[in-house]
């Protein structure tokens, strides 16, 4: 039978403590770095034909951009024209569509970008149903369309417009908006074009909520 001093049995359970809490950091460290890996990637559109946003197999990783902390790219080596479909309000850090024959229909789903980056166009945006929102900063280098009887809201960014925002892009005879619910700044060389047949129920109108106003920077024009 071993027989051990007062002294060594602490010294034996210190020893043993530290080897427990060791592990129990390295386990910790080791779960943490597989979360940061799943949700800090950049994530890349890998689907040449049309598809919906909410299905991880168009993705590479196969994996729904949807969180904070996770970034999605369409990118510009896909060359034959494709629809995305938001069929989900996600909020992810930043979207860059750097594809120019893409287009992405909006509906009624809410995009949020949470990084300053926020949201990049070089494609074709529809808001195309109902109530359509983007939260965050926005840089339009192409084209974004609102189709009659929908409405595009902007708030929480500015937005740097270097291409067209065209409000009742087909020309309808119904109410069409675009519409600032924050206080904003409008800068770039583009253009905002309020659209519509030539008669007295044209409807195209730039809104802002109560109590916000926009700032239109030189260089930037509205037009209709």
């Amino acid at each position: 039978m071993t027989t051990y001093r007062r002294e060594e049995i602490i010294t034996r359970r210190i020893q043993s403590s530290r080897k427990r809490t060791f592990c129990s950091f390295f386990l910790g460290a080791a779960v943490l770095a597989l979360s940061d890996a799943t949700h800090g990637a950049t994530i890349t559109w890998s689907n040449s034909v049309s598809g919906n946003w909410n299905d991880a197999a168009n993705w590479d990783p196969e994996e729904v951009p949807d969180v904070s902390g996770e970034s999605a790219v369409i990118p510009s080596n896909l060359t034959t024209p494709f629809v995305i479909t938001l069929d989900i309000s996600p909020g992810v850090d930043e979207l860059n569509i750097a594809s120019a024959v893409a287009t992405m229909n909006l509906y009624s789903r809410t995009l949020t970008l949470h990084a300053t980056a926020g949201l990049s166009n070089s494609g074709t945006m529809n808001a195309n149903s109902g109530t359509a929102k983007i939260d965050g900063n926005l840089t339009n280098g192409s084209s974004i369309n609102i189709l009659g009887g929908s409405d595009l809201w902007l708030y929480d960014g500015n937005v740097v417009n270097n291409g067209t925002i065209t409000v009742n892009s087909n020309d309808q005879t119904i109410n069409t908006a675009l519409r600032f619910d924050s206080t904003q700044t409008l800068s770039g060389s583009g253009a905002i074009v309020l659209s519509g047949p030539n008669d007295t129920f044209t409807r195209a109108e730039i809104e802002t909520g109560s109590g916000f106003t926009v700032t239109q920077n030189a260089g930037h024009t509205i037009r209709g």
